[in-house]
């Protein structure tokens, strides 16, 4: 990883499930690395995420924005919030000002929070969504989405220069600042690396995503602990769970687990199952060799997109109602 060089850096990602914050992890770490110092800011789930890895580091807690998409599109509970996000978006360049003023930075790094920018430090958009998927006029979001990134002195893509992972999302002839492929972000790329030894009866699930993405997503999972009983399924999630069904006998749920334990737990699956968040497929994508079944969430059109596009690849497969697991 090659990035701009700063001796005070503020770190800032977006509170949209836990996604955004683990994958700023190897960025904190790079800079901490350098000699840096690193401050960090969010809100919500995300704020103590940060807090819980890193509590000798400064973390700044940022105005709350919450989207509750129900069983609809993502891009419609967006519209329909549209007031409330120019709000967060005044809210967070105010705030990004206030800081700026206080503690002087060199460099700030605003993970998809469109407004958290200042004219009088450099400023970096992290994303690797640019070109909105919707079914209808997707010209639209993108070109108002781009006149936000326009105003950062700089945007960096996690994925390599052939965007492998992220497809058509990265590609977007609307950005007009520079434009840095950083290469794929992962928290377990600090691990040491061991063989793969699979145990043909481990299937590992990771819930990911706000609430109820997590939840609904486990109920997608039912009928598949209960189809293969003699296989051991290990859950993750990141935060509590909030079910009222009954826990099969052969599910083991893991709260907060460490990453030396995630990581373990993968390699030695037969197979994995997650949603198609990209943060999730980030860091899966090293394990080539292990089947990783994909269960995008419905109304989420940049999940349904990465699963049609990763489908055959890296060992991703999309894993359809009634499709052979």
């Amino acid at each position: 990883m090659n990035l701009s060089p700063a001796h005070k850096v503020l770190i800032a990602p977006l509170n949209w499930g836990l996604g955004h914050t683990a994958r700023c992890l190897p960025i904190i770490d790079y800079y901490l690395k350098q000699g840096a110092e690193v401050h960090l800011a969010s809100d919500g789930d995300a704020a103590e995420f940060l807090i819980e890895r890193h509590p000798e580091l400064p973390c700044h807690i940022l105005p709350a924005f919450t989207i509750e998409y129900g069983d609809g599109y993502v891009y419609k509970a967006i519209i329909r919030k549209l007031p409330k996000f120019w709000q967060h978006i005044k809210a967070d360049k105010q705030m990004c000002a206030a800081l700026q003023k206080e503690h002087h930075f060199d460099l700030i790094i605003s993970d998809s929070r469109y407004g958290f920018r200042n004219r009088g430090v450099k400023t970096v958009f992290l994303s690797h969504q640019l070109f909105i998927q919707t079914p209808i006029a997707a010209f639209i979001p993108s070109y108002i989405l781009s006149k936000f990134i326009n105003h950062f002195s700089e945007l960096w893509v996690p994925d390599e220069e052939s965007s492998m992972l992220s497809g058509a999302l990265s590609r977007d002839s609307l950005i007009k600042i520079p434009v840095k492929y950083i290469g794929f972000l992962s928290r377990f790329s600090k691990l040491p690396k061991t063989g793969v030894v699979q145990n043909t009866n481990a299937v590992t699930v990771i819930l990911s995503g706000p609430y109820p993405s997590k939840e609904e997503m486990f109920l997608k999972c039912i009928p598949l602990f209960n189809n293969h009983r003699k296989k051991l399924f290990t859950v993750f999630t990141a935060t509590e769970l909030k079910l009222e069904e009954t826990i099969p006998t052969n599910v083991s749920i893991h709260l907060k687990a460490p990453d030396d334990f995630i990581w373990n737990t993968l390699c030695r699956s037969e197979k994995i199952i997650c949603s198609a968040g990209y943060s999730t497929l980030m860091e899966l994508a090293e394990l080539k060799l292990i089947s990783k079944y994909l269960i995008p969430k419905k109304g989420q059109t940049e999940q349904e997109y990465l699963s049609k596009h990763l489908n055959g690849k890296l060992g991703f497969k999309a894993l359809k109602k009634g499709s052979h697991f």
